[in-house]
């Protein structure tokens, strides 16, 4: 085993990636710049997300004295701008891809890194202030039990509207990253059956392999998110507390599995973990090569 010395580099080799979870040093310094900026905003996203619940679960295990606490349903609450924002890039992800694959002229020209930046600070102040509302009256975080609770457990009026407006916008988002990857899907799909001549054949399995992988990215973005934002319509209409409290378990549960695996999925750029589940074993390197060369931002993935 290799030991760590103490220049800065090493350093960073050596601490940060079992601290901030491996995906952060991957980002490649070639990349597009557009493709960087998301990249980074997904993994940092996604770290200060999972670092948060951990520090939220083990406050709640090991001082349960002070499990609710009115500050700790602060953080929590505080905690959920990381899961819209994670939301956010993926939808960037996805246009920005969308826009790249089948609008490549307006692309080229109109979406820069300036805009992208743009557009991700204002939908980050979007869902900073929806988050926040609940200090102010307009959503609820702490019952008149004195414990934390959830968007979804709202019983007045102006509580009930701010869970719909939550459901609405987490929904919002799914709609829009689904309908890019199935529209991406469909334009590759529609160049694959065009395309019959031998010269094509290398491009024509990539085409067909980044299909696979837009499929796989979509479903495991709705698989993961819909049970998190159906536990609001539940907590609204079921009356059985043990089978929401079940149910709430799991949603999140795979909420942590989302961050766990968001990274690896958008950010492992030559998609080792998608390639090893669909099991392709007659797709080369040159095939995976030609996906590249096919579409140049399938680098920075969703």
């Amino acid at each position: 085993m290799s030991t760590c010395r103490m220049r800065p580099r090493r350093f960073r080799r050596c601490i940060w990636p079992p601290l901030a979870s491996p995906h952060c040093s991957w980002i490649r310094n070639n990349l597009d710049g557009r493709h960087k900026f998301l990249l980074r905003c997904m993994a940092t996203n996604d770290f200060v997300a999972e670092i948060g619940m951990l520090a939220v679960t083990i406050v709640k295990n090991v001082w349960p004295e002070i499990g609710n606490n009115v500050w700790r349903c602060r953080l929590i609450v505080l905690l959920r701008f990381f899961g819209l924002g994670s939301g956010c890039v993926a939808v960037l992800m996805a246009v920005e891809r969308w826009l790249a694959i089948t609008r490549p002229f307006f692309y080229r020209i109109y979406i820069t890194e300036n805009i992208l930046k743009r557009i991700m600070i204002m939908l980050w102040l979007t869902v900073l202030c929806l988050v926040c509302a609940p200090f102010f009256g307009f959503g609820i975080y702490w019952n008149n039990s004195k414990m934390c609770s959830r968007v979804g457990d709202a019983k007045e009026s102006l509580d009930v509207i701010y869970a719909y407006v939550y459901f609405s916008v987490g929904l919002l988002f799914c709609i829009v990253i689904t309908y890019s990857n199935v529209d991406v899907i469909i334009k590759l799909s529609t160049r694959e059956r065009i395309n019959h001549s031998r010269f094509n054949e290398v491009r024509t399995d990539a085409e067909r392999l980044f299909c696979w992988l837009m499929l796989f990215l979509c479903a495991s973005f709705v698989v993961c998110w819909l049970p998190q934002l159906l536990s609001i319509l539940l907590a609204q209409f079921c009356q059985n507390a043990s089978l929401l409290k079940w149910y709430n378990k799991i949603a999140d549960l795979l909420l942590v599995l989302h961050f766990s695996l968001d990274p690896y999925l958008y950010v492992l750029q030559r998609w080792k973990l998608v390639r090893s589940t669909l099991i392709w074993s007659k797709y080369t390197r040159d095939n995976m090569a030609g996906v590249m060369q096919l579409c140049p931002n399938a680098q920075s993935s969703v």
